[in-house]
């Protein structure tokens, strides 16, 4: 009888093996034969990169139209796990191999055994370099070649390997080969069973699993703690348990790792063992964590540094869990800064320098535990690159800091009120909120951000990682690029100066441009051909924080002067005179009419006079009235009586 486990691990089998086919079929329907003929010969390699699936298609699929290498690889069928690396779904990739491996009246008999041989040649070069990363991908591609044309010398110099690493102890390679013999269990069930069972039960061992390790290893014929497979005695891990007995529970108190997780946990409860500074990155990356609602961070790494360096995981790991959500907010704090000026936004900064504290306990704390600069974008003269650090406050209150490894890092619990994309207590991409002058402007601001990147003695694969993410949120604003960069003339716009490293970078906010009013009141032409120094005249500007709702407009498509806009504007900075324009005059709209309304207790009190439209009779106690009009007389200096008329009416409520 199979227990629940079992019966529940077969359901998922071919629930992945139903769900391969539709993707595969889907494929197929969509873009026809010649298309799903390249699929079915890129799925032999383990690993794709564009290079390759070109060659694939040139040399034996060249009847497909070229731009089937890039629906192959952008389809369902692969996702990308690193830079122009691209891996087929394992249960999509047996089933393209079953295809091709029966379809040979289509494709030749020798159809594999030419696709492998391919495969071996073009791996050739990279087995022979000096880049250990490399060639571990190459050799990987090379045994996937012998798995599908000779599982006989694939199988033993797969089993010498796994026996050379046993001996090194080598608990990472182990892992990684015994994932790679997973991959190959569908060809290699028939040849080496025993392998296969060995290679689950050590993937499981160094992933700390050893229940399921010791089910996998007591179905091996066994000597003592020897298995014999191809002529090779390989061992047991002596600490897994062989033996029935009873089980002890575990409570797991942090999430799984994934199956292809890179890390080990440690073989005995209770041991240290060093690793580098990589190694939270690999954690966060390793982690199988599906959270039931939306997740607002993960912060796992036991030190006052957690959120920077998670925001530094995050950007320059492309496995962090939750990595698209932290760029949007590392996003948004960006445009916050492009833009302060423009929107009139609070923004001040502090400059902490912790060399000046390090005596006191809590920053003597910081201190000892500075994060790694290993992804740092600048060098400071005589001090680490993290010992000056710049806080941002938002109306006064921390809302982010600075950060040598991203620019910015936006604090978890920062309150952005009134910033248009702080939703929902927390930030989120600004795009979608800025109006196409605003988008230019913070195009060029973050252009000159990228090429500030090249100066300043940071890491090169960290300024890489970073400049690739300034180009792809440059990408998504989809700006018109023509308008010429300016910055604010004010040299410490925030309050002090931002100049460590590139930070310099962000020490300038975009300069407020002006651009015509939306708000302008044009006045009559009789008036201006009447008196023609009213051309001289101040422009008057009536502002109303409802037009925007009137006109079915975003506040911030709505220019009034001086490079505001209706939602940079604050009314009350020119109501209290903080704000002061010299070269316009201005009016809310509220202030158009005045307070009291008077009128005439008689009807056509005054003949020849102009009178609004009246949507119902107006009436006074039940008698006729002649009305005056209640209008502020600023209207008079520009807009003639007709004019006025023809734009009120007068209804009763």
């Amino acid at each position: 009888m199979h227990n629940n486990n079992d019966a529940a691990s077969e359901l998922a089998i071919e629930q992945a093996k139903a769900s391969a086919i539709e993707k595969a079929r889907g494929f197929a329907q969509k873009f026809g034969r010649a298309h799903i003929d390249l699929a079915c010969h890129a799925a032999l390699p383990l690993l794709l990169t564009p290079n390759l699936l070109y060659q694939i298609w040139l040399r034996f699929v060249s009847e497909a139209p070229w731009t089937a290498v890039a629906r192959v690889l952008l389809s369902g069928l692969c996702r990308e796990v690193g830079y122009e690396l691209y891996e087929m779904n394992l249960d999509v990739r047996n089933l393209l191999l079953t295809e091709l491996k029966k379809n040979q009246e289509h494709f030749g008999s020798e159809r594999l055994d030419e696709l492998a041989k391919f495969l071996m040649d073009y791996v050739k070069e990279e087995l022979e370099g000096e880049d250990s990363g490399v060639k571990d991908l190459a050799q990987a591609q090379y045994w996937t070649s012998l798995v599908y044309t000779k599982p006989d010398q694939a199988i033993n110099e797969l089993v010498r390997a796994i026996e050379l690493r046993l001996k090194e102890e080598n608990w990472q390679e182990l892992f990684r080969l015994a994932s790679l013999v997973e991959t190959f269990a569908e060809p290699l069930t028939e040849f080496a069973p025993l392998l296969i069972t060995y290679a689950r039960g050590m993937r499981s061992y160094t992933r700390w699993d050893k229940e399921e390790a010791e089910k996998q290893f007591r179905k091996l014929p066994r000597r003592g703690n020897l298995v014999q497979i191809g002529g090779i005695d390989l061992s047991i891990p002596l600490k897994v348990r062989l033996v029935n007995g009873q089980k002890k529970s575990v409570t797991f108190l942090l999430p799984r790792l994934k199956q292809n997780a890179d890390i080990r946990l440690i073989d005995e409860p209770g041991k240290w063992e060093a690793y580098g500074s990589r190694v939270f990155g690999n954690v966060a990356s390793s982690l199988k964590y599906e959270a039931p609602k939306e997740i607002k961070n993960l912060d796992l790494l036991p030190t006052m540094w957690s959120r920077p360096v998670s925001v530094e995981m995050a950007l320059h790991n492309n496995h962090y869990p939750i990595r698209e959500q932290m760029i949007e907010q590392w996003q948004g704090m960006l445009a916050a800064l492009a833009l302060a000026e423009v929107r009139n936004f609070p923004l001040t900064a502090q400059l902490l320098e912790l060399r000046d504290f390090r005596h006191e306990k809590f920053t003597s704390s910081l201190w000892e535990l500075l994060p790694n600069d290993n992804n740092s974008l600048y060098t400071l003269e005589n001090k680490h690159s993290w010992e000056d650090i710049y806080i941002f406050l938002w109306n006064g209150k921390p809302v982010g800091m600075s950060s040598p490894s991203t620019l910015v890092c936006p604090s978890e619990e920062g309150e952005w009120l009134g910033l248009p994309w702080w939703q929902n207590c927390r930030l989120h991409s600004p795009i979608q909120h800025l109006n196409s002058f605003e988008k230019s402007l913070l195009w060029r601001w973050l252009k000159n951000l990228r090429k500030q990147l090249n100066n300043h003695n940071g890491k090169k694969q960290a300024i890489n990682t970073i400049g690739g993410l300034i180009d792809q949120f440059c990408n998504n604003l989809n700006a018109d690029t023509q308008p010429a960069l300016s910055l604010t003339e004010d040299p410490q716009f925030f309050g002090v100066p931002l100049n460590r490293g590139v930070l310099i970078a962000l020490n300038k906010p975009v300069k407020s441009l002006e651009r015509p009013s939306n708000v302008r009141l044009i006045p009559s032409p009789e008036k201006l051909i009447s008196n023609p120094e009213k051309g001289k005249s101040l422009d008057l500007l009536i502002i109303d924080p409802e037009i925007a709702r009137s006109w079915n407009e975003s506040p911030q498509h709505i220019w009034v002067h001086g490079g505001k806009t209706l939602a940079s504007l604050k009314i009350e900075d020119l109501q209290t005179k903080k704000l002061i324009w010299q070269d316009v005059r201005w009016i809310e709209s509220k202030d158009l009419f005045l307070p009291e309304f008077s009128f005439i207790n008689l009807e056509e009190a005054l003949p020849g006079a102009f009178l609004p439209k009246e949507t119902v009779p107006l009436t006074f106690e039940g008698e006729r009235i002649t009305p005056l009009i209640p209008i502020n007389p600023i209207l008079l200096e520009y807009l003639t009586p007709e004019d006025i008329i023809r734009r009120i009416q007068l209804q009763p409520f």
